[in-house]
């Protein structure tokens, strides 16, 4: 089991993600794109970011605040757009597109989670 948070301000999306993933044994945390509490996305100590880059434009705001977290920072990150360029400058490790296809963010996440990072 993983521990994923999701960043979305997508509540259907969210939903769906969330309820996907637990079928799957992973635990999941749900976070609305601003403002983040730093504090509370460390303590749960997510193996796995997912963001949802359809809401209001504060993704970018998300990224900056995770990657100037010593701890965060190492954390892997899935972004969900439909453009290539937004995912690398947000500097994914994985980037999905919408619609999500059945079972494909589960089994990246797993791949994800198991990934040594140093």
């Amino acid at each position: 089991m993983s521990r994923v948070i999701l960043f979305t301000d997508d509540q259907h999306f969210a939903d769906a993600v969330a309820n996907g993933l637990r079928e799957h044994d992973h635990s999941v945390q749900v976070h609305h794109l601003s403002p983040v509490d730093v504090d509370d996305v460390r303590d749960f100590g997510a193996d796995v970011f997912v963001l949802d880059t359809a809401g209001n434009g504060a993704s970018v705001s998300v990224r900056q605040r995770l990657l100037n977290d010593r701890e965060l920072q190492r954390v892997p990150l899935v972004v969900v757009t439909n453009d290539v360029a937004y995912a690398r400058l947000l500097s994914a490790q994985a980037m999905l597109t919408r619609p999500l296809k059945q079972g494909a963010l589960e089994q990246l996440v797993e791949q994800l989670a198991t990934r040594v990072v140093v």
